[in-house]
């Protein structure tokens, strides 16, 4: 079957295969890991995101696993979303900490600030705040209540990359920001991630845990248990060139962002999610049937997310987390990248309301209505 709309696609060319190529000449004089170029693409990513310190990391998660170690200790508490990828979560319980699960909020998708006070414990040392399919979250909530009781807060950043919030990129609004540059992300490195902070004590402690729990002096031996989570000279180079597209990538998938949600507007979807990662169209058919659908005529789509983190077996949580259950149940997430253009946004919208409307003809519901709410906080660049 021919794909008419593929999710995700990474854009290379020579700039890419020429930067590998140019690493692997060198190899028998330079290393290929440690060789400088990974600590160049760190300060190419500082300067774009405007501030902080960069730590190169083998995956968001591994990032994300870095700032809980320098974070925590045994038996701490995280207040994290119900919604998000299982990494958040996994992250803190591998750190010795206890994930604590925060519902969503209906109209993004973010976690609701509103509800931190009743999840609040003598335990609770950090927020883990995700700022779900691109849209910044509610942080000036967030920072607000972590500041009134002694809270460090982790963004995880995975499909946030090149979001402003208030004047500042997202990352370097709270202690720590974690990036992924995974394939399908608005850029890559095959794999990889980022750490960022403007803490230097922060940013020392991650860049030993990062190495095996080395300093800057070998001789001096290790003092406490690091793991190997660096970045390779490959996968700096690469992200080196793609750094340079990444305006080019920003652009397309906001144009793209915005085209597709007003065309799915026109068309009558109103409960819509996201920002220029992808939008996600809650639905009241049947969302499941609609993908199998939408891929038999050549589109494909996702799921952000398949169920809520705490549902997942190995967390055996107890609880309702309405809103994200209703968001994993319900809806359907379309692509917005920059392999796309508005021709394609406007073929899988029209697709998506060909086929729900079809499904609400022979009396499977309607489209589904948001919950009135507060204004979205958060701005984009």
């Amino acid at each position: 079957m021919h794909l008419k709309v593929k999710f995700a696609k990474p854009i290379m060319g020579e700039p890419e295969m020429n930067a590998v190529r140019e690493v692997l000449r060198k190899a028998h004089k330079v290393p290929l890991t440690n060789g400088g170029r990974v600590r160049i693409f760190e300060e190419a990513f500082q300067m774009m995101v405007c501030g902080g310190q960069a730590i190169a990391t083998s995956s968001c998660m591994a990032a994300l696993h870095l700032a809980f170690m320098c974070l925590l200790k045994p038996g701490d508490e995280v207040i994290v979303p119900a919604l998000t990828h299982p990494a958040t979560a996994h992250a803190v319980a591998l750190a010795g900490g206890r994930p604590v699960f925060c519902d969503a909020h209906p109209e993004s998708g973010n976690l609701d600030p509103d509800q931190l006070p009743l999840l609040l414990s003598p335990k609770t040392k950090a927020l883990a705040v995700v700022h779900f399919l691109g849209k910044p979250a509610y942080m000036m909530s967030c920072v607000d209540f972590a500041r009134r009781h002694g809270l460090a807060i982790v963004e995880d950043c995975a499909l946030a990359l090149g979001a402003f919030h208030s004047g500042r990129h997202v990352g370097l609004i709270g202690d720590v920001g974690c990036f992924s540059f995974y394939p399908a992300k608005h850029m890559t490195t095959g794999e990889g991630g980022m750490l960022l902070t403007r803490s230097p004590e922060l940013a020392e402690k991650a860049i030993r845990l990062r190495a095996f729990g080395y300093g800057n002096d070998r001789d001096a031996g290790i003092e406490e248990i690091g793991l190997n989570y660096r970045m390779t000279e490959i996968q700096g180079a690469i992200g080196l060139e793609q750094l340079k597209r990444l305006p080019g990538f920003l652009q397309k998938r906001l144009s793209n962002a915005e085209f597709l949600r007003d065309t799915l507007k026109s068309l009558g979807f109103n409960h819509i999610l996201g920002r220029d990662y992808a939008l996600s169209v809650v639905l009241d058919v049947d969302r499941d049937e609609v993908r199998k659908q939408m891929i038999s005529v050549g589109f494909e789509t996702s799921v952000y997310y398949p169920r809520p983190v705490p549902h997942h077996p190995v967390y055996k949580c107890s609880g309702e987390w309405p809103v994200a259950e209703m968001i994993c149940r319900q809806s359907i997430t379309l692509p917005v990248g920059p392999h796309l253009d508005h021709g394609h946004m406007k073929l899988q919208a029209e697709t998506l309301a060909e086929i729900v409307n079809a499904h609400r003809a022979r009396g499977r519901g309607g489209l589904h209505r948001p919950p009135s709410g507060p204004e979205i906080e958060g701005a984009r660049a």
